[in-house]
């Protein structure tokens, strides 16, 4: 195969991991994952 286009599959690869990577951060930030164990404090607050 010619190096030129591993190369560039290469380039591409790394590229669409970085977008999707930096898509998946951008949506989850919003997200409280805070569970019962980790806080139960913030969660009987939420129940009032």
């Amino acid at each position: 195969m010619n190096t030129l286009l591993l190369i560039k599959e290469k380039e591409l690869k790394s590229q669409r991991l970085h977008d999707a990577q930096r898509s998946f951060a951008a949506h989850s930030e919003g997200i409280d994952y805070t569970s019962a164990h980790q806080s139960p404090a913030k969660l009987s607050s939420r129940a009032s």
